[in-house]
């Protein structure tokens, strides 16, 4: 099954008018982001669609974006795959309940846990 993701306002945008629009991906949604794994892992399983509100032109009169609907969303015609290593950001332990608490810059894949490394 297909899966879907929605950015978030921590997802950051440039002010400049432009026919080109970047967007810096906040920590959070790219976190949300790399828990999905058949999403955005490859640019066979990365594509776009819009709402008629993601933006408008600078027309006098604005004109709302035609909107791409999920099913003929537009797959991307370049992809750069993770090369990042995680980083652990902090760590914490409570000794009242016996949890370790272990805190990366990226989503992790728990099973690949090896507690003897």
């Amino acid at each position: 099954t297909a899966q879907f993701f929605t950015f978030t306002k921590d997802t950051k945008r440039n002010l400049t008018n432009s026919p080109v629009i970047e967007l810096k991906i906040g920590v959070k949604d790219f976190i949300a982001l790399g828990k999905l794994t058949r999403l955005a892992t490859a640019l066979e399983n990365t594509y776009v669609s819009l709402t008629s509100e993601f933006v408008q032109d600078t027309a006098k009169t604005p004109n709302h974006i035609v909107e791409i609907e999920s099913e003929d969303a537009i797959q991307a015609s370049e992809f750069f795959a993770d090369k990042d290593s995680p980083s652990l950001v902090s760590w914490s332990l409570d000794m009242d309940v016996g949890f370790m608490y272990l805190t990366f810059d990226e989503t992790v894949n728990a099973s690949s846990l090896n507690l003897e490394a």
